[in-house]
This record gives C-alpha cells, sequence and structure tokens, in this order.
C-alpha cells in the first residue's frame, strides 16, 4: 500500500526529501497493526491521513491525485480522486479478471 514514489534510492538524492515524512509516519501506523489491515476502506483511510493537500509542509503544489489499493487476493482496486476520500462519489470499484 503506497501512494509514494517506491524506486529504490528516490528519496535518498534530495536534500529536502519531500514526501518522505509521509511515507515514514504511513510505515509507523502499519507497524502498529502489523502491517495487516482489515479491509480497503481502512487502508484508504490511512492513505487519506498523508494525503499532500492537508499535510503540514511548505510544498503549496503538494496534493495527492491519485489514491489506489490493490487487493491482490481478490483482484480488486479501490481508487480515490483528488483526496476526495469522505466522497463516495469520487470513490471507484473495479475487479480484474
Amino acid at each position: 500500500m503506497t501512494n509514494f514514489v517506491l524506486r529504490k534510492d528516490y528519496y535518498d538524492q534530495a536534500a529536502d526529501k519531500k514526501g518522505l515524512d509521509r511515507y515514514t509516519l504511513l510505515q509507523t501506523e502499519l507497524a502498529k497493526k502489523a502491517y495487516k489491515l482489515n479491509d480497503e476502506t481502512e487502508a484508504m483511510n490511512l492513505l487519506g491521513q498523508v494525503a499532500g493537500r492537508n499535510w503540514p509542509n511548505d510544498d503549496e503544489n503538494c496534493i495527492t491525485t491519485h489514491s489506489v489499493i490493490y487487493n491482490l487476493t481478490k483482484k480488486t482496486a479501490f481508487w480515490v480522486t483528488n483526496e476526495h476520500y469522505q466522497e463516495p462519489a469520487y470513490h471507484y470499484h473495479f475487479a480484474f479478471k
């Protein structure tokens, strides 16, 4: 589960490491739950906690455009656009074969 760049060493070169603080909080919260969440909604709520728009930082352009939870067991995806976590009209659910 992530809404961050996962490329190896991506955050190592940036002087201010934009986004690393959000990633660290996400990892901390997941560790508290032994990396096991009850469902996709709980996972999306966690992504909402670290969304860019309301995160206290100096980056005025920081916004989370897409948040997606992939359930690899069920082969489904839960997608929320533009940080509309509490607005069902912006929630999309997909099933894959």
